[in-house]
């Protein structure tokens, strides 16, 4: 499935979380299916990211794009850096790896 189509059905079906403060607060209660950020998120929000969700072993995925676009694709009238997805709803996770 196309990220974008599986972002769309998992807000609808599902359970996200977005921003950046929120994203980390929920890899650390380990509450996390699935952490997608935007491919031009900053380089040190990236590493921070990632060392988490590889200490958590929670699957990071990178939206191809913008933050912008991420935005756009979870209907947010505001810029989008991270979401983090804690129930995939009728999504398989294994459509999102």
């Amino acid at each position: 499935m196309e990220i974008e189509k599986a972002i769309k059905e998992i807000i609808r079906t599902g359970k996200i979380t977005y921003g950046t403060k929120e994203t980390k607060e929920k890899i650390e209660e380990g509450k996390v299916e699935i952490v997608i950020i935007a491919k031009n998120t900053p380089r040190e929000i990236k590493k921070e990211i990632k060392e988490k969700t590889k200490e958590k072993n929670i699957l990071l995925k990178t939206y191809p794009g913008t933050s912008l676009e991420l935005g756009e694709t979870c209907r947010r009238p505001h810029l989008t850096t991270t979401i983090t997805i804690e129930d995939t709803g009728t999504v398989n996770k294994k459509e999102i790896e």
